[in-house]
């Protein structure tokens, strides 16, 4: 039986790393050069030349800095070029399944198809556009990009935006700060095995602005355009790397607050609320699977009233209640899910089970005017009634 996840290029020869770099430089430095400037299903995402240059730069010195360094450089000759590139073969048929589980997304879902299809007619790196995805808190944007990663079968990477220390989270601090580090493309990218991370940017308009560490969002004018960031560069460890295959996701609750050269980079998708039947749906198909894992149909069922209010969570809130509905109906002995096994904020509809506060109660208000005429109980859980 043919595995679905099996990929004709994956097996592409993957060059031993040595355990103890710092022990075997010369070894990894020979192999190095025995490098193919073409592998199969992988494309080349730095140039030995350069990494050989960095590394005679540390050569001489002492410092806890070059120790680093060079540990860097050996890793980096062990690992070789080349990344893979090639993704999922079921790729499109896990996005049309969750076009199904997350109705709300498929605008987004409809274009990235396209893109995968693409990729595979021409056996090239996939190329989506930095996606940008506005929406209400708790709509389950974050939950979106973690599954689209697994569908791709790409390595998910993410990143607060909302606590982050300035541009050095994304491209690394500079070498005069005593704990410097690379930035989380260089490590995605450089570091890890496949030339196409794919990096969420969570709650991108909570970024810091200005500050004795910079603007956050400034490198980012370089990273999403293609062109730069084909030569981009880490302020810690200057080795030029592309990295203009990563795929950015951003989440925010609004576009108010970028400026327009940074928004014309993204491809930016408002996702709406659920619907009523949507969420319904939702949690149907949730909690019949979650039955299903526990070996527990026709064992166990929803009572009445249950469906209902579990619909008014978001997705992730619904796989919690369904979970504790679940223990606490099999600790007393019941057949039946009731609406008393659900976190009490489903049937008072409270933030996190405290009463709304005046500050809450105008931007309730402020959210009621952006997404039209829906009740403002169930907008703080994203669902539309």
């Amino acid at each position: 039986m043919k595995n679905e996840d099996y990929d004709p290029l994956a097996e592409a020869e993957i060059p031993p790393i040595a355990d103890d770099p710092i022990q075997v430089p010369h070894e990894l430095r020979e192999q190095s050069k025995n490098w193919a400037e073409h592998i199969p299903g992988k494309i080349k995402i730095f140039s030995m030349n350069d990494l050989e240059s960095l590394d005679d730069d540390t050569q001489s010195a002492k410092s806890e800095l070059s120790n680093r360094n060079r540990d860097l450089n050996w890793r980096l000759q062990g690992m070789g070029p080349h990344r893979r590139f090639f993704i999922l073969f079921p790729a499109l048929k896990r996005l049309e399944s969750i076009q199904t589980d997350m109705p709300n997304f498929s605008s987004v879902i409809e274009e990235i198809k396209g893109y995968v299809a693409l990729s595979r007619k021409t056996v090239q790196p996939l190329r989506i556009p930095p996606l940008l995805l506005l929406g209400p808190p708790g709509i389950g944007k974050s939950h979106f990009c973690r599954r689209l990663a697994d569908a791709l079968g790409v390595p998910h990477h993410w990143q607060a935006m909302d606590n982050s220390q300035g541009g050095e989270t994304l491209a690394g601090s500079e070498t005069f700060w005593s704990n410097t580090q690379t930035g989380l493309v260089f490590r995605a990218v450089a570091m890890g095995d496949h030339a196409s991370p794919l990096i969420l940017l969570d709650e991108l308009d909570k970024a810091q602005r200005g500050g004795f560490r910079g603007d956050t969002l400034s490198v980012l004018h370089t990273l999403l355009e293609p062109e730069t960031a084909r030569h981009f560069k880490d302020a810690s460890y200057p080795l030029p790397i592309d990295a203009s295959h990563v795929i950015w996701v951003a989440t925010a609750n609004q576009s108010a607050g970028f400026d327009s050269v940074l928004l014309s980079r993204f491809s930016v998708h408002q996702i709406e609320p659920l619907t009523c039947q949507q969420s319904r749906d939702i949690a149907e198909r949730l909690l019949t699977a979650r039955l299903r894992e526990c070996e527990l149909e026709g064992q166990i069922y929803s009572g009445q009233g249950f469906l209902h209010a579990l619909s008014l969570l978001t997705p992730r809130e619904q796989r919690k209640g369904i979970e504790r509905a679940l223990g606490r109906a099999i600790l007393k002995g019941r057949t039946k899910l009731m609406v008393d096994d659900l976190p009490q904020q489903t049937t008072t509809a409270t933030t996190f089970g405290f009463t709304p506060k005046p500050k809450q109660e105008h931007q309730e208000k402020q959210e009621q005017q952006k997404y039209g005429n829906k009740s403002l109980e169930l907008n703080r859980y994203g669902i539309a009634f």
